[in-house]
């Protein structure tokens, strides 16, 4: 019966909009529309592995908390089942199918790298924070770039976030709108090299085969549990997503 809209408190915004940083854009949607497309036509219609119309007990789908992580399965499920799930699905608002989405607290995620699931990874958290290579690397590469930043929005050293920055632009990037123009494709590219770099230094360290078997080990030990109860036969489900 009415319009929600969020809106920013003058002046209290970094980014002021009604859109929230790492949201699912409509292009973001409509690529995982047309991956649950290619699915459907390997694993329904190609391999016959799926049932053609959508049963519920077939399928499992787990999210992170994000809004945006949500969005991307619905529109991939939809993708997939577009009869019964999509925008033009026919039917009434009382008929229309209920589709789980399995999310667990951000205490016990598998999603994304957890320290609250595998203490070691809080360990080795500690450990890089005190780093020499993490030091050096934000000296000559973040902090540079942070102070251009600052300098280029009107804000004081250390006050923008290198992180939010770069997934504020790469989205303007990917659709084609365009950067501030306090910012120079210059400055673009080394906030992209120091963000990108930053996640690189990070996820490999002590060494990536550390950090990724702590990192990623819960959720493969999910997805080989998983793949032991569907060769014993002890559940319909027939696909984890």
């Amino acid at each position: 019966g009415a319009l929600f809209r969020i809106a920013p408190v003058p002046g209290k915004m970094f980014f002021p909009g009604n859109c929230a940083v790492g949201q699912l854009t409509t292009q973001g949607y409509e690529q995982h529309l047309a991956n649950g497309a290619a699915f459907r036509a390997a694993y329904v219609a190609g391999a016959g592995l799926l049932p053609t119309a959508f049963d519920p007990t077939t399928v499992h789908i787990e999210t992170d908390t994000s809004i945006r992580v949500q969005m991307s399965a619905q529109a991939f499920i939809s993708g997939m089942y577009p009869d019964q799930l999509g925008p033009n699905a026919a039917g009434s608002t009382a008929s229309l199918p209920l589709v789980n989405i399995a999310v667990r607290d951000s205490a016990t995620q598998i999603v994304c790298p957890n320290p609250a699931v595998c203490p070691a990874l809080a360990s080795i958290a500690a450990d890089f924070a005190k780093s020499k290579v993490l030091a050096n690397f934000t000296e000559t590469v973040v902090k540079p770039v942070s102070d251009k930043l600052a300098a280029a929005f009107g804000e004081k050293d250390g006050d923008v976030s290198l992180g939010v920055t770069f997934d504020c632009m790469h989205a303007h990037e990917c659709h084609g709108f365009p950067l501030p123009p306090s910012v120079p494709s210059s400055l673009w590219a080394d906030l992209s090299n120091a963000a990108i770099g930053m996640l690189g230094l990070t996820y490999s360290y002590p060494s990536r085969t550390e950090f990724g078997s702590n990192a990623m080990g819960p959720m493969i030990g999910q997805v080989v549990a998983d793949l032991q109860t569907a060769i014993a036969g002890s559940s319909p489900v027939k696909m984890h997503m």
